[in-house]
């Protein structure tokens, strides 16, 4: 595919996502129940499920799939998605929750925690989050065919790359033990270094970190460790080789996005997002990293939080209530003292105490340590 043109790298995308979707409609006559002979598609107010829906509309076929979204009535995710499905009168279902789990959010973390190794933060185990049982699909991995990086920065020069590390890594509640973190950010750097080619640009690099840990979450065990889920984002290799044929600056441009979705109808170009925006029009306006410098992001938040506000990820998070809370604190508060000479144990037991104001940024980050204390149980070490 090198050297192929835009025109050609998207037309290669579009059918490749078109197979997947005929392959996936075929298999309708399994349904039953309330969505009877239409396999359902999820809906929300992002990029990956609307490039499907295009794909979908473009081969004539949107109205084999059952549309639905899953939150409270005033997410933006399912605002939006009920706009895209009444613009095109498509069947939408909109599911206020995502049904109960017969086992407490305590026993999932323990399990999570086991049969992941400890090698994944638990604050991806959502609430409850068991689905029935559904023939059901769901949108592209999108970052096989766009990038992680922001759409006004650049990674030029080495001084960018280790930016664009610091903020990575930025412990934002101050919690890591300063040797502790040197070490996390010279494995990182040395995992950017060693595990690409140096003829490889640093954007490609970074886009291959990200792309290889997307893949292992979103293809694998884990993945239905963490969300109970019985179907997966489409991926392919054609679609990998597609994304890799843009080079970073066009996948940071999304430019795979803007050109299918306008040919098959603008108005899904300039449709808002449930959240962000498209960095389509961002041509030649990206700025080096080290010419903008980084900054760490703030533990607390400044303001009330809207019940019913953020994106689908957020509601997720809320989704388990005090419950998610609770394990955190009671993991924590029995951990082994091998945690406490990589933490600072005052700085944690201070964050739980403040829980309610952290972002979920600092939140994860208290996940991550209970999941840490939790290995260290099961380990015996």
């Amino acid at each position: 595919m090198s050297g192929a043109s835009e025109d050609e790298l998207a037309a290669l995308a579009r059918a490749e996502l078109a197979d997947e979707l005929h392959a996936a409609g075929s298999l309708a006559h399994l349904v039953e129940g309330p969505s009877q002979h239409q396999v359902a598609a999820d809906l929300t107010g992002g990029k990956d499920s609307r490039l499907l829906l295009a794909v979908a509309l473009g081969e004539g076929i949107a109205d084999q799939f059952a549309y639905q979204t899953v939150g409270p009535a005033g997410l933006p995710d399912v605002v939006v998605a009920g706009e895209l499905a009444s613009r095109f009168g498509l069947t939408h279902r909109h599911r206020a929750n995502m049904g109960r789990h017969r086992h407490t959010y305590g026993e999932r973390f323990v399990r999570f925690v086991e049969d992941s190794g400890g090698m994944r933060n638990a604050w991806l185990l959502k609430g409850p989050l068991a689905r029935p049982p559904e023939v059901r699909v769901s949108g592209p991995d999108g970052y096989l065919i766009r990038s992680k990086l922001r759409s006004d920065e650049r990674l030029l020069s080495t001084a960018d790359l280790e930016l664009w590390i610091d903020r990575l890594t930025a412990d934002v509640l101050g919690a890591v033990r300063p040797d502790v973190a040197r070490v996390l950010r010279q494995e990182l750097w040395e995992e950017l270094e060693v595990v690409t080619p140096s003829v490889v640009t640093l954007e490609d690099r970074v886009d291959l970190m990200v792309q290889s840990n997307s893949s292992r979450h979103m293809f694998g065990l884990l993945e239905e460790l963490e969300y109970d889920r019985r179907a997966l984002p489409f991926a392919s290799h054609c679609l990998v080789q597609t994304g890799w044929a843009l080079g970073g600056d066009r996948r940071r441009r999304e430019v795979l996005f803007e050109r299918i979705l306008a040919e098959v109808d603008p108005w899904l170009l300039d449709h808002r997002l449930a959240s962000g925006g498209w960095k389509t029009g961002d041509r030649g306006s990206a700025t080096p990293l080290s010419e903008k410098g980084v900054s760490v992001p703030p533990a607390r938040r400044s303001g009330p939080v809207d019940p019913a506000g953020g994106s689908f990820g957020s509601f997720l998070n809320r989704a388990g209530g005090d419950h998610r809370r609770l394990v955190v604190d009671d993991v924590l508060s029995g951990a082994a003292p091998e945690l406490w000479e990589v933490l600072d144990r005052s700085v944690v037991e201070g964050a739980l105490a403040d829980y309610e104001q952290l972002t979920n940024r600092a939140r994860r980050q208290l996940f991550g340590a209970a999941t840490m204390a939790q290995w260290l149980s099961t380990t015996g070490r």
